[in-house]
């Protein structure tokens, strides 16, 4: 005895799409790319240093700080974090930050800054979660030093 069900037509063209959908998938763009590049990375950093300088938590730790020197590197830095095309020309961080004894809740406030910038930059959640996954090891050379 043989069964057999009947398909219907709405089935198959669902089907259909849905095979057609998975097949012609466009590649997703490089985490450089979505940081909007070198421009991008800039505003990024950019906006970072406005927060800095508006945060009474973390503003002190950059009261020495040469800013104009701070934002080529740290935009350097971002844009090596994000595989983009460039060299990063600073120190290591565990010697940047010697001496400086960040606390635990300072770079967390500083981490809680750049993701309100990314945001505010409209970067995907997908992007800010890769770049703070591929940040994170630093914590390590950044914290009680």
């Amino acid at each position: 005895m043989k069964l057999t069900t009947p398909v219907m037509p709405g089935c198959v063209l669902f089907l259909t799409l849905l095979i057609a959908g998975c097949a012609s998938t466009q590649p997703r763009p490089s985490l450089y790319d979505e940081f909007g590049q070198r421009a991008g990375l800039g505003s990024l950093v950019d906006g970072l240093i406005k927060r800095i300088h508006a945060n009474e938590k973390i503003a002190p730790l950059f009261s020495n700080t040469d800013f104009a020197l701070f934002r080529q590197r740290f935009l350097e830095f971002l844009c090596v974090t994000v595989d983009g095309p460039c060299t990063y020309t600073g120190e290591e961080l565990e010697e940047v930050h010697t001496g400086m004894n960040i606390t635990e809740a300072e770079f967390n406030t500083l981490v809680e800054d750049l993701i309100d910038v990314m945001q505010e930059l409209a970067i995907s959640k997908a992007a800010q979660n890769e770049m703070l996954k591929r940040l994170a090891p630093t914590r390590k050379d950044v914290i009680y030093r």
